[in-house]
């Protein structure tokens, strides 16, 4: 009985989207949602900070700006849906 349990341990840990570190990607992309949510919120005040003083763009700043607002918004939609497919695997073995 308790190595079929353990074959179907292996089974969903196979078939999951997120193994390895990531036992639960809604923790993880939250965590990245905040740090990613901080980090552009200070980047953003800086940069029009620069720009409103200096009347020059500094474009990595910008870009960085760029990157964690995209981060900002796709991380958590995508940690919902990565958990809802764990969930349905799992129902499905069920």
């Amino acid at each position: 009985m308790s190595e079929q349990l353990e074959k179907l341990k292996e089974k969903a840990e196979q078939r999951s989207m997120a193994t390895g570190m990531l036992k639960r990607p809604i923790f993880w992309s939250a965590l990245w949602f905040l740090i990613s949510l901080v980090l552009w919120i200070n980047l953003s005040v800086v940069g029009g900070l620069i720009e409103g003083f200096s009347g020059e763009r500094v474009q990595l700043l910008y870009g960085l700006v760029i990157f964690f607002g995209v981060c900002t918004m796709f991380s958590l939609p995508i940690g919902v849906i990565v958990e809802i497919l764990r969930w349905l695997l799992n129902k499905k073995e069920k």
